[in-house]
């Protein structure tokens, strides 16, 4: 099974025990924010390597109402 194909729940569960493994542990709400911030444009966390992911991510923990990253 390829990343495009995990089940929604088990892919947020990896995407939380990714990004904490990462030290960037997020909330349930935080985590679902971050993760919409990732996928919106198309991207596939599980793609990304752990610096990209990171950098998308900590707009997050920032500027929580964000609704892209600053970068784009």
């Amino acid at each position: 099974m390829d990343a495009t194909h995990i089940p929604a729940g088990a892919a947020r569960e990896s995407f939380g025990e990714r990004m904490a493994r990462l030290g960037m542990p997020f909330g349930d709400e935080q985590l679902r924010h971050a993760r919409a911030l990732v996928t919106r444009y198309g991207f596939v966390p599980e793609e990304l390597s752990d610096i990209q992911l990171m950098t998308i991510c900590v707009e997050a923990y920032g500027h929580p109402d964000a609704d892209l990253p600053m970068w784009i």
